[in-house]
């Protein structure tokens, strides 16, 4: 999320404010001591409130890059509150401390002086801070409404790829085949092939709509798309899943994020006997690793890539951490952020 930086008129604005109010205020409260008004003493009034509204954002920036994508806490805009009050102080005692080293006549700095500023340095505290917090707070509340919005359009680019793939003739007429061909040669084997072919499409239709499942949910649609793959391929293909318990039940994914890249798999690559596919699901790190012997067909598919680019493209909007893929001489792998947090 971008840092929300103050607006430049603000800087502006702001400082011509207090500064000629607090001056004010304190040559009315003096009885109006002096002949007329000391316009050096403003405009410096000015210079330092504009300083200090520099440093509270330098500050705020700091924190933003220290805790990239995190609500900044309370204490960060408690340490903003503290060094504007304790630099409005320093700064005044600095600047009288200068005075009266050059220019003797001048008054000692008294305690009045130094109570007034300290009220002055209090209040601007509160009133900078309070534009920090604001905009900090409009500017992420911004960014979610942003955000919301583009991933409830990428679940529907999502939701209408993954009717488009129930409904792809090519793929649905193999499993057909499939089935009919087992419904002579083995009957119970037959309808085992019947259930998971209605399990895998049931989950596409009732999970495709939601932006994050348990991982272990989306194991089980992994299980059911390999055995439709298995029926057909037979022992040419092989797909292993070394996940540990504890990561599938304390994980999430986006809906059919594996079922996408196995169907990838066998949607880019020759699968027979002369030409084996092993493809392994495992953990490295905190990663999902999706990784897959290459070996491409000699015709690949005219829209190769778009469910790659669509995954791709959720979980920009899900994570700070991106999807790597790397493409070797043999060997095809896809990174997946583990997210740690609670299906939605």
């Amino acid at each position: 999320m971008p840092v929300a930086n103050l607006p430049r008129w603000i800087f502006w604005v702001l400082p011509l404010v207090l500064g000629g109010s607090f001056y004010t205020l304190a040559y009315i409260s003096s009885n109006f001591e002096a002949e007329e008004f000391a316009w050096v003493v403003i405009a410096w009034s000015i210079f330092r409130i504009f300083l200090l509204l520099i440093v509270a954002q330098a500050i705020l920036n700091w924190q933003r890059r220290r805790n990239p994508g995190q609500v900044p806490h309370w204490q960060t805009f408690f340490l903003i509150w503290i060094v504007i009050v304790l630099g409005h102080l320093g700064l005044y005692i600095l600047l009288k401390s200068i005075l009266i080293a050059f220019q003797p006549q001048n008054d000692s700095i008294g305690l009045w002086h130094l109570s007034l500023t300290l009220a002055e340095g209090i209040i601007t505290a509160l009133i900078i801070t309070g534009l920090l917090f604001l905009f900090e707070y409009l500017n992420r509340w911004q960014t979610e409404q942003l955000r919301a919005a583009q991933l409830a359009k990428e679940n529907a680019q999502s939701q209408f790829a993954a009717l488009k793939w129930q409904l792809n003739p090519h793929l649905m007429f193999n499993n057909l085949n499939t089935l009919y061909g087992l419904i002579d040669e083995d009957t119970e084997q037959a309808r085992r092939f019947l259930l998971k072919f209605a399990n895998l499409y049931r989950s596409i239709l009732n999970r495709a709509q939601e932006d994050l499942i348990d991982l272990g949910d989306e194991l089980q649609v992994v299980e059911d798309f390999n055995f439709l793959i298995q029926q057909r391929y037979g022992e040419a293909y092989r797909c292993e899943v070394h996940l540990p318990q504890s990561l599938q039940g304390g994980s999430a994914i986006p809906p059919l994020t594996l079922q996408t890249l196995l169907e990838n798999v066998v949607k880019h690559n020759r699968i027979d006997h002369e030409h084996p596919m092993q493809v392994s699901i495992t953990e490295i790190e905190d990663w999902i690793v999706v990784r897959n012997t290459l070996q491409p067909k000699l015709e690949q598919p005219k829209l190769g890539g778009v469910g790659l680019q669509n995954l791709q493209k959720r979980y920009q909007l899900l994570s700070d951490r991106a999807i790597q893929i790397e493409k070797l001489s043999d060997t095809f792998m896809v990174k997946l952020p583990n997210l740690k947090v609670q299906p939605i």
